[in-house]
């Protein structure tokens, strides 16, 4: 998690480009390039479930966490303690 955050703090416009700019890769499709699934499955192998969607839940969590900080919209400092609570919303055991 805390490399994913410091990959989009360090390089803001490569970040902007993966996910802002129009790609036309498919993600989460029979047909999602072998490049894109590795590297989902980084995520998946870090939050595993049945189907993937604890890993969707995380990886949209920590987007999220790295959109709202680089546009200065999340307080200055609390980035240590956004990213501690965020792995243990995630990590924790679910019903």
């Amino acid at each position: 998690m805390r490399a994913y955050l410091d990959f989009a703090a360090a390089h803001p416009r490569v970040y902007e480009a993966m996910f802002s700019l129009p790609s036309g890769l498919a993600f989460a499709a029979d047909d999602t390039p072998a490049p894109l699934r590795r590297a989902f499955a980084g995520i998946r192998d870090a939050f595993p479930d049945a189907d993937g969607t604890r890993a969707e839940v995380a990886w949209s969590a920590l987007h999220g966490l790295a959109t709202l900080q680089a546009s200065g919209r999340l307080r200055a400092g609390q980035a240590r303690a956004r990213l501690e609570h965020a792995h243990r919303l995630l990590t924790r055991e679910m019903p």
